[in-house]
């Protein structure tokens, strides 16, 4: 953030200069994509306790989740990594699973920085789905306003997509 408002920005007590900036991937992902899914989704704040579930009726019982986006009808956690057709990481899959059971959804679903063919997978037990949403981010551009343009192309097709979902079944 003091980088963004153009603060100043020390590590220690020396004036050494600074090679190297570490920051968080996945909570800049997540808040790029609230820039276009708010009209549609809830983003927790968890940091500031705001958008809580709970995992047991008594709330005074320890047990806090923070889905990173959710609805009345599905629950969606973004992920800044790849994902092909099926879902390779089982505690990714486990995390969805459980927020989709607290919040008693049917739907849920992972959002990655790739294009995907969405089919979604049926759970068994309690039933439910499982999709995959990508967005493809061009590497090759070297015009910042066609970028821009993509992107917001980009964006629409990916709230389409997760609108039609949410519409499904």
């Amino acid at each position: 953030m003091q980088i963004l408002q153009h603060e100043e920005l020390k590590y220690g007590q020396d004036d050494d200069e600074i090679y190297g900036v570490l920051f968080d991937g996945s909570w800049l992902w997540e808040e790029y994509l609230n820039t276009f899914l708010n009209p549609i989704m809830k983003h927790p704040r968890n940091r500031e306790g705001i958008g809580k579930q709970y995992l047991f009726i008594k709330p005074h019982i320890s047990g806090v989740c923070y889905p990173d986006f959710y609805n009345n009808e599905m629950v969606l956690d973004a992920k800044y990594k790849g994902y092909s057709e099926s879902i390779e990481q089982r505690q990714d899959l486990y995390q969805v699973i459980s927020y989709m059971y607290i919040m008693q959804l049917k739907k849920g679903g992972f959002i990655v920085p790739v294009i995907n063919e969405n089919v979604p997978k049926t759970l068994k037990g309690y039933g439910g789905t499982i999709g995959i949403f990508g967005i493809n981010i061009d590497q090759s551009c070297d015009n910042y306003g066609v970028f821009c343009r993509y992107m917001h192309e980009q964006e629409k097709a990916l709230l389409n997509n997760i609108k039609s979902y949410q519409a499904s079944l």
